[in-house]
């Protein structure tokens, strides 16, 4: 039965062409710094909530970064380096911000499994927390551009994560909090019946163009970093930094 992950269903949606060089035609793409500064981050958070002993310190949290570090992806040693001191800059804040409340992590990167008749909605989730009596899923994200209230209430990926918590529990979380580490905004979600029905029909769009062999190349500003420039149908319309829309 067919697997989709939330990544996956992004990038379809981003482009369609896209999904197929990358998961049908298996075609591999450079690594990124931008790829490995985000699983470094999430690696060392997972580490500060999972801390064995009592309340971590600043220095624990260092060594976490140092032991979590990520070196794949970044073109020279200079560039690396400044990823590093901003990361570290960057957990400082959160550090900061966690420490006075500080509450050990019920479960990090849970593997989950959503279960329909014609595939299955896979992957991890970041963070589950139990507070009293109720729970609530964590996303973490490390991009420079963060979302709005109004945005994260519509995140397919927020929804995803609700479902899945659900799927594993039996009940829904009280929330699914959205937190940017970069500009340390939290965002707490309460995630609608009607987005869980909206979220599982765009799974269910995906998988029928997937199965349907639908993967018309989509134009966009996504256009200019992507990998398979050389290889789409038209490169041309991105080459020189020029994008031709279709409209």
């Amino acid at each position: 039965m067919m697997k989709l992950s939330f990544s996956r269903l992004d990038l379809y949606l981003q482009c369609p062409l896209k999904y197929k060089y990358r998961y049908i035609d298996k075609i591999k793409e450079k690594p990124s710094p931008y790829a490995a500064f985000g699983l470094s981050i999430h690696r060392t958070i997972q580490q500060f909530f999972t801390h064995p002993e009592g309340v971590p310190t600043i220095y624990d949290l260092y060594n976490y970064l140092e032991a979590s570090w990520v070196r794949e992806g970044y073109t020279s040693p200079k560039e690396e380096a400044s990823f590093k001191e901003n990361a570290k800059k960057m957990l400082t804040k959160f550090y900061q911000d966690n420490i006075v409340n500080y509450l050990k992590a019920c479960t990090v990167e849970q593997y989950f499994e959503v279960h329909t008749n014609d595939f299955i909605i896979n992957g991890y989730i970041d963070q589950v927390n139990k507070r009293g009596n109720t729970y609530e899923v964590v996303e973490y994200k490390t991009s420079k551009n963060g979302k709005s209230m109004e945005e994260a209430e519509k995140d397919l990926q927020i929804a995803t994560y609700h479902l899945a918590f659900k799927s594993i529990y039996g009940f829904p979380p009280n929330q699914v909090i959205y937190y940017n580490v970069r500009s340390g905004v939290k965002l707490g979600i309460k995630v609608t019946p009607q987005m869980e029905e909206f979220v599982m029909q765009s799974y269910k769009d995906i998988a029928s163009g997937i199965l349907a062999e639908r993967f018309h190349f989509q134009v966009g500003i996504h256009c200019h970093w992507c990998d398979y420039q050389k290889i789409c149908p038209d490169r041309e319309g991105v080459s020189g930094g020029q994008i031709n829309f279709p409209f």
